[in-house]
């Protein structure tokens, strides 16, 4: 790689990209300080595509915040590159334009705003809150679009990090070195990537790295929670493979051919072409034993693409020989893996296991355009799609949803007919461009390395025709960078050229320095955010943990539960899940204590903080569930029945919830509420056709055989479980 990289031209004769080094002499700026600033935004979007695969697909909050803080700082040096060395010109693209769009009307979902001012642009939303605030409840005064605003920072956090990226990988595409040195960065981690995964499938492992219990998520695949993420992922790095291979066999054959070129003496070209195709294939192979029907079959169309590329700009076929014997390659490690196993993927479209079968993929796309047309002006917020849509779900199984299973839908639910149409633009924009640089392009090093990043964009696209392969950050940020890197390849070599000293004075060093300035307060104010979303994150964790280890001797537990209140309301950021974990713990704490005013104090706080998270999330039936059990708690049985209903009309059609309302309140001895939910779980079964019923932990005959029990006068009052005072019939515990 050396070898080559120190040539600044390549067999073909064909100049770099953009120019060597420009110093600038006589403005001021240093060329020392002009390369350290770009190998530092270099290594920052390096560090970015190794570190998102390898930390679980990036879908943690630590990760993904992690990956923010290096796409800002990315972005920071390479703006201040760009700035002190006059080439902001290498950002003048129309792709962004869309991109930075879609961002604001992120951002403009979360701001608040006059509830009548929510009406007129979004009906449907304004309604939502009407039906989130109960009969007779108080409407808040100032509301935003989005139903769960912290779903939407979060989600303007991962947009803003691939955005970040994309732009510093423009700036930094300089010269062919550049591309080259990042696209063997994506074959490389995609190599790596795949050689795990094909290790822990062989090994039957269920565990990420063989230790990780996989917390959340669908069946996994080497480091990435999902399999289907890592198809998409694995096809990125296959393609871009496959240019780069292309690529360096077009420079080999014009050196004279491989055996030539082979026996000439320091000559390391046919020892990378082969490291290459091994990178490639693996990659491939893993793609196919990932199991991920809808990934593979994106793979075979896009292959098919590449193929009409390929004829395009007339690649002669002694170097589609490569092409041919990389597939080879591929199809040959399948079957000797297990071809069989691949095989039988295909013949389970109908059954339900870790993935969603394909009728059950069809109704969440129905669900989802739904919500996309109740929702049509504004969506109901960036990244709330997993709070919103157990409210529309008609699919028959008690499992919560992070996707429809199609990217173009949950756009569409999520940001409206604004948030398609910027998404088809960016699109449309991407493949515009790419496909003229293809086309005007003279070299065929760079033709076939720009061929590579448009498939591997189109297997993306048509992954998520039916999976959710963009909710992985490590597949948003690879793809960032592959597009950013086709886009600096398929500018003319005149749009590449190093701009004209212009007759600037030189005292305008001064303004170039204070932009810099700029650049980085605001770099550092966007990485502070990420790492604020970090901290509540572990905060979250340590609350969880301490209330797994609550035990009859915990003390201090009312002064922990009142500073992790005060320390949630000041800096959670309206995270809901966060101000449920203060809620549990004071719940699971008043169930320990012995004091009966500290019982008092935590039932209180749970009630408070939990109502609070049913405000901040307002579409969560589960927070006015949790209410009703901590209102039973302490004994108010009234509260307990109003929080029930209200968990009810947001989930009309739930049976499951139902249920559960049915046997908590068994569980606290009131009969008459439990036998009532019991017949209208049963009445929303007989209407679904439902007979399943394990996803509640309790089936429905089990729970109809408990309160009939109960319900029968020769049957003595059931007994509570060792250690609790059994429960009277007509009055619930005492706190």
């Amino acid at each position: 790689m050396a070898a080559i990289m120190a040539d600044e031209k390549d067999a073909t004769g064909a100049p770099p990209l953009g120019g060597d080094w420009s110093s600038k002499d006589g403005r001021g700026t240093p060329p020392l300080l002009e390369r350290f600033l770009l190998g530092l935004s270099s290594a920052c979007i390096l560090a970015a595509l190794f570190f998102g695969p390898v930390a679980f697909g990036g879908v943690e909050t630590w990760a993904y915040a992690t990956l923010a803080v290096l796409a800002y700082a990315a972005l920071a040096f390479a703006l201040a590159y760009a700035l002190l060395s006059r080439t902001m010109d290498r950002l003048a693209t129309p792709l962004l334009i869309p991109l930075l769009l879609a961002l604001l009307f992120v951002g403009f979902q979360c701001v608040s705003w006059p509830i009548g001012l929510i009406a007129w642009i979004s009906p449907g939303t304004a309604e939502a809150y009407r039906l989130a605030a109960g009969p007779g409840g108080e409407m808040p005064g100032q509301v935003s679009l989005s139903l769960y605003k912290y779903a939407s920072k979060g989600a303007f956090l991962c947009l803003s990090a691939y955005i970040a990226l994309f732009a510093a990988t423009l700036i930094c595409a300089r010269t062919r070195r550049d591309l080259v040195r990042f696209a063997v960065a994506i074959v490389a981690v995609g190599a790596l990537i795949a050689v795990i995964g094909i290790l822990q499938r062989l090994s039957g492992t269920t565990k990420i790295y063989w230790w990780r219990p996989v917390s959340f998520g669908g069946s996994l695949f080497g480091p990435f929670v999902s399999r289907n993420q890592f198809a998409s992922f694995g096809g990125v790095c296959f393609f871009v493979g496959l240019g780069l291979l292309l690529a360096y066999a077009t420079a080999v054959a014009a050196a004279g051919g491989w055996r030539k070129e082979f026996l000439r003496r320091g000559s390391k070209r046919v020892p990378q072409l082969i490291a290459y195709a091994a990178a490639t294939a693996l990659t491939g192979i893993a793609v196919a034993w990932s199991f991920s029907r809808g990934g593979l079959l994106a793979l075979v169309l896009a292959l098919a693409g590449f193929f009409l590329l390929m004829g395009l700009i007339k690649v002669r076929k002694d170097k589609m020989l490569y092409l041919t014997a990389i597939l080879a390659v591929v199809a040959g490690g399948v079957i000797y893996l297990g071809w069989s196993r691949v095989a039988e993927r295909f013949n389970t479209l109908e059954e339900r296991g870790f993935d969603a079968s394909f009728s059950d993929r069809l109704t969440m796309f129905r669900d989802a355009w739904r919500i996309g047309r109740e929702f049509p002006a504004a969506g109901t917020g960036a990244g709330t799609f997993e709070s919103v849509y157990p409210r529309y779900k008609t699919l028959l199984v008690d499992a919560t949803a992070t996707s429809p299973h199609n990217e173009y839908l949950h756009v569409f639910a999520e940001m409206g007919l604004p948030g398609v149409l910027l998404l088809l633009a960016a699109l449309g924009l991407f493949f515009f461009i790419t496909l003229r640089g293809l086309i005007r392009r003279k070299n065929l090093f760079e033709r076939c390395l720009l061929a590579g990043g448009i498939v591997a964009a189109l297997m993306v696209a048509l992954h998520s025709l039916v999976d959710f392969p963009m909710r992985s950050p490590a597949v948003a940020c690879t793809l960032a960078v592959v597009a950013a890197l086709a886009v600096a390849a398929a500018r003319s070599h005149d749009e590449r050229e190093a701009p004209e000293e212009d007759d600037a004075p030189p005292g305008d060093i001064s303004y170039r320095v204070f932009g810099v300035l700029l650049i980085a307060l605001a770099a550092f104010g966007a990485s502070r955010y990420a790492l604020g979303t970090l901290h509540a994150d572990l905060q979250e964790r340590f609350i969880l943990r301490t209330t797994r280890n609550l035990t009859a001797d915990s003390t201090n537990t009312v002064p922990f539960a009142r500073n992790c209140e005060r320390w949630v309301r000041q800096h959670g950021g309206g995270n809901a899940a966060l101000f449920e974990a203060v809620a549990d713990f004071s719940r699971a704490a008043s169930n320990v204590a012995e004091d009966p005013a500290e019982k008092l104090i935590l039932n209180d706080t749970a009630l408070r903080v939990r109502t609070t998270a049913a405000r901040l999330e307002p579409m969560n039936a589960y927070h006015h569930f949790e209410l009703m059990g901590d209102y039973l708690a302490c004994a108010r049985l009234d509260w307990a029945l109003v929080e029930a209903e209200q968990a009810c009309r947001l989930l009309p059609d739930n049976p499951w919830l139902v249920m559960r309302i049915s046997a908590r309140f068994l569980e606290n001895g009131h009969k008459e509420p439990a036998l009532s939910y019991l017949r209208m779980a049963e009445a929303l079964c007989a209407a679904k056709g439902l007979t399943d019923t394990r996803g509640t932990g309790v089936t429905l005959d089990i729970l109809r055989r408990a309160v009939e029990a109960y319900s029968t006068p020769a049957t003595a009052e059931p007994s509570a479980p060792a250690g609790q005072t059994p429960a009277s019939a007509p009055d619930a515990p005492q706190p």
